[in-house]
């Protein structure tokens, strides 16, 4: 089971997404004090809204995959 943050752990805000759980990501438009926001959508169907950006949201995605593949012991070829 792998989890990633959507902030730092002591950060009031901070969500914990199980990366498996995830059917996809939505970039959400951009308010005028934002960078923009993310809609994730789980494989139960139900949505998750975040301040985060689609940018960060992908890149703990990608840290959490690298993770995965290191834990099961596959080579990576970045």
């Amino acid at each position: 089971m792998y989890a990633f943050p959507t902030h730092s752990p002591n950060h009031l805000n901070c969500h914990w997404i199980f990366f498996q759980q995830i059917e996809s990501l939505q970039k959400l438009p951009a308010s005028i004090n934002s960078t923009g926001s993310t809609k994730v959508l789980f494989k139960n169907g139900q949505e998750l809204l975040l301040t985060e950006s689609l940018y960060t949201i992908e890149k703990q995605m990608y840290r959490t995959w690298i993770c995965v593949k290191a834990l099961e012991g596959e080579a990576i070829k970045l």
